[in-house]
């Protein structure tokens, strides 16, 4: 791990008076190893000699007093950008990046990746600083902001809660059964009653994927009963008429394929020659899920 930039320790001892009780602070603390708090502190110590260079006097001293609260054992936080006049950044953005920095304090990273949370930090915090700055006075804006952006994404992105629509498919329902005579696609005053009905019902729907499949017994051939099982759901689907920008109309042909009830081959049975009639509606929920909300990396 990079250590020691600018001798940290012995900066942020001068800083404070030569006073800090370092051995006192050798525990966890707020999640962050000492080590790390030191590796934090010769960070904030760097940034403060470059803002001191700069004549941004208040800023160092900001980001001095970061780097003993470091070492001090204080609680880690980032910069409040509220108190600062924006002048070079949006708010949405500098709460966007100071949510994430807290959002990985919260979760331990800045002990499981101390480098990278600890460079997003300090970089956050002088980026903040700057917001003062006058634009032709804030070169260091620029350092600062990237040295945030470059690290921060190896950060753990914030996650949200968002509510989405979602199309979830119902199982399919059977409305009604139209049997057929032997060898025949045409309706019977039965079938032609039972479709009355359904399309009563139907019209008065709010809509859906309107199923219709045609069956055959095992007398002729597979090829023969297809295609007259095409006939009768076609047959089917012409008398009901309904609107097709209403309904998706959607027909199947299986023949023997799909034997409503199990016979031998050339097996007369009345109750295969049928056509099913069935709706597959399509339902919008709305539900709420956690997604994870990536930070935008800009690269200045």
């Amino acid at each position: 791990m990079e250590r020691k930039i600018v001798g940290g320790l012995a900066v942020a001892a001068m800083v404070a008076g030569g006073s800090l009780p370092l051995a006192a602070h050798a525990a966890m603390m707020d999640a962050v190893t000492m080590q790390n708090r030191e590796y934090l502190a010769d960070l904030y110590m760097l940034a403060a000699r470059s803002e001191s260079q700069d004549w941004d006097i208040e800023n160092a001293n900001y980001l001095q007093g970061a780097a003993v609260n470091a070492v001090n054992g204080g609680v880690i936080a980032p910069r409040d950008w509220r108190a600062e006049r924006l002048t070079q950044a949006s708010p949405a953005e500098l709460e966007a990046a100071r949510a994430k920095l807290q959002y990985a304090i919260d979760g331990g990273a800045a002990q499981r990746m101390p480098v990278a949370f600890s460079r997003a930090l300090v970089g956050y915090d002088c980026w903040v600083g700057q917001q003062k700055a006058e634009p032709n006075a804030s070169h260091n804006l620029y350092s600062c902001r990237d040295q945030y952006y470059r690290s921060a994404q190896y950060l753990p992105d914030v996650p949200t809660t968002r509510v989405v629509t979602k199309q979830v498919e119902t199982i399919f329902k059977e409305l009604h059964k139209v049997y057929f005579a032997l060898d025949s696609a045409a309706l019977s005053d039965e079938a032609k009653r039972q479709l009355d009905e359904a399309r009563d019902m139907l019209t008065g729907a709010t809509g859906g994927k309107l199923v219709i499949s045609g069956y055959t017994d095992t007398t002729g051939s597979r090829a023969y009963n297809e295609a007259l099982s095409r006939k009768r759901a076609l047959a089917v689907a012409g008398y009901l008429g309904l609107a097709p920008e209403k309904y998706e109309i959607e027909t199947h042909a299986y023949g023997e394929s799909r034997l409503q009830v199990p016979t031998p081959d050339g097996t007369l049975e009345p109750r295969n020659r049928v056509v099913v009639v069935g709706v597959r509606a399509t339902k919008e929920v709305t539900v709420q899920e956690t997604v994870p909300v990536r930070t935008e990396h800009r690269w200045y």
